[in-house]
């Protein structure tokens, strides 16, 4: 068994005691705001999700989207058993948080597969990115994950014996390397914000001002910006709170990839569902594309050709 896992003696402080309940109620309050924030936006839009994803052909991106969305719910339950639950010893607390942990980094890594897609198709599939954006996610996820799997082989809990807690479990001590995976994250997400902003700034300064063009760039940038910011302001927190209460934002950072990339994806299905100025539908198995409108006397819109490959 592995000592993160085990009943530990009296070895902890008070100090160290009542900073982990501190923390715990801390993180408490977190869980339930976003956990709130997650609940509002599913009511919201339960109803697109039954109309446009359930009821449309299953394909990756549908997947991808179940995934992203879903995952932190799962991730959620375990979590909130682990603050909430009385009495739980540290081998049961270890297993809930390596849970809720990895669901998280996961449902984040589906939507920032879901990210990368969408700026490589307003790209228009440059062959540079085509190669470019595969290499640079599996690089930074596979060490993400690697550092992942060392952070949580740190993480110790307080024994049951040893503390009179309410409820939920205490952690004790942890290593500080989960630095090094919001930095990867972060990372990753400034990459594609800066294509997305690149590629917004030049359709703009060609004249482009549809519903369509706003809907993909405006909307889309806004939302890239606002998870790239929480990751940045996971990066400022760790570095400048105690040890003990680091990371506050990692729960809010999960739910807010997943309402944000589900929301993206919902709105552009229901503007192909409407037909707001799509130029054309194609089929099915065809990935997303962008084309040139051919009734503008400039040429120089461009118009996106949905595709249930990408939504």
């Amino acid at each position: 068994m592995s000592p993160s896992a085990q009943e530990f003696p009296i070895t902890y402080s008070i100090d160290e005691l009542m900073s982990g309940m501190q923390r715990s109620r801390m993180i408490s309050s977190i869980v339930v705001a976003s956990l709130s924030l997650w609940a509002y936006d599913y009511a919201l839009t339960l109803n697109l999700e039954r109309s446009l994803i359930w009821a449309a052909p299953w394909s990756v991106p549908t997947a991808l989207f179940l995934l992203s969305r879903y995952l932190p719910l799962m991730g959620s339950i375990s979590i909130v058993y682990f603050l909430f639950h009385q009495g739980t010893d540290a081998g049961t607390c270890l297993v809930l948080f390596q849970l809720g942990e990895w669901s998280f980094i996961s449902s984040i890594g589906f939507a920032e597969i879901i990210l990368a897609i969408r700026a490589w198709a307003i790209w228009e599939r440059d062959r540079k990115l085509t190669i470019g954006l595969p290499i640079l996610f599996v690089s930074m996820w596979t060490t993400i994950c690697i550092y992942a799997a060392r952070f949580l082989k740190s993480v110790e809990f307080a024994s049951r014996s040893i503390t009179a807690q309410p409820s939920g479990c205490i952690v004790t001590s942890r290593s500080p390397i989960q630095f090094v995976i919001w930095v990867m994250m972060t990372g990753f997400e400034a990459v594609i914000l800066i294509l997305m902003s690149i590629k917004g700034y030049q359709t703009f300064k060609k004249g482009s001002n549809s519903g369509l063009t706003r809907l993909v760039y405006v909307d889309g940038i806004l939302y890239y910006f606002a998870l790239f910011a929480l990751s940045m302001i996971n990066i400022v927190v760790i570095l400048i709170l105690p040890h003990n209460f680091e990371d506050p934002f990692s729960f809010p950072q999960g739910i807010l990839h997943s309402v944000l990339t589900g929301r993206m994806l919902l709105q552009l299905r229901q503007y192909e569902h409407k037909g707001h100025g799509v130029t054309e539908i194609t089929s099915v198995s065809a990935p997303l594309e962008f084309v040139r409108n051919p009734i503008t006397s400039a040429g120089d819109d461009i118009e996106l050709r949905y595709s249930s490959f990408y939504y």
